[in-house]
């Protein structure tokens, strides 16, 4: 079965599935790429093989030995020199390849199920040129590590932190910092605190703090903010930081004065053992 989408839910799957699969054994992930393109997985292969995971790089040449090879990550689109955009044309349907290569800007990342092997996921970072090739795996590089390091299978029930005290604002820049304490203590004794998740749905429904709503930062510029209350106090927070420091900056420019973000986001909070929730 071959599946593309531009949304992260067919991420998420690849990378639960990667997940599940990998708790008895060592896990593998093979990455495919040309000597223009490898380079760009370097701190992503060298960041995965520090927390246990069997990374490969292979060429287009290689490709033959590994096509059994259970989850492969592949960098270029049907431009790509090598061999790579060969096999990317080989595997992409029409209507994919006519995306990334709609514009010298297109990018995509698209996700095939069991093309070479039974249970197989590929996972194609395509675009039009080397330059866009890089932005999509750029983008999604870290939400990919932060799923596979943190399996968010394991809740644990009513953690309570003790009070810490809370910054207050400081009205000189578009957003206060807190940590995870801080932001726990805050959501405790805030009345009407507004608490925002902004990674996107996929990853919002796989785990988040309590009572936050989802309102993905990419949502925000197309006018998810316009119902919300400008005078009402918000913590916001991503997977790490840079989707909420964006967001951040956004909420500021549309003429919200009080917010908060939550440095380092999720991680920090499943760090600090707070309470999670998922739904979906």
């Amino acid at each position: 079965m071959k599946t593309s989408t531009l949304t992260w839910a067919i991420l998420l799957c690849f990378m639960t599935a990667f997940a599940v699969s990998s708790q008895s054994t060592t896990p593998q992930l093979t990455v495919l790429g040309n000597s223009i393109d490898l380079p760009l997985s370097q701190s992503y292969v060298d960041t995965l093989k520090s927390i246990g995971f069997n990374v490969q790089t292979i060429s287009a040449s290689d490709l033959q030995q590994h096509q059994g090879d259970q989850f492969i990550t592949i960098l270029g689109g049907p431009n790509a020199p090598e061999g790579v955009g060969k096999i990317v044309d080989d595997i992409l349907t029409q209507k994919e390849k006519q995306e990334v290569l709609a514009s010298p800007q297109a990018k995509s990342v698209y996700v095939i199920s069991s093309l070479w092997a039974d249970k197989q996921k590929i996972m194609v970072f395509a675009g039009y040129g080397k330059e866009q090739t890089r932005k999509a795996f750029g983008d999604a590089q870290g939400d990919i590590i932060k799923t596979l390091k943190f399996n968010d299978s394991a809740y644990i029930d009513n953690y309570t932190g003790e009070p810490v005290n809370v910054p207050p604002l400081d009205d000189t820049q578009p957003f206060t910092e807190i940590n995870a304490y801080q932001a726990n203590t805050l959501i405790k004794t805030q009345p009407g605190l507004g608490l925002i998740d902004v990674r996107g749905v996929p990853f919002y429904q796989a785990g988040h703090i309590p009572a936050a709503v989802n309102i993905p930062e990419s949502k925000m510029e197309e006018g998810a903010l316009r119902n919300l209350d400008k005078s009402k106090t918000y913590l916001i927070y991503c997977g790490g930081n840079s989707e909420s420091i964006r967001a951040g900056n956004l909420m500021a420019s549309e003429g919200f004065k009080s917010i908060y973000r939550l440095v380092d986001g999720y991680m920090a909070w499943r760090k600090a053992g707070f309470p999670r929730e998922k739904s979906g």
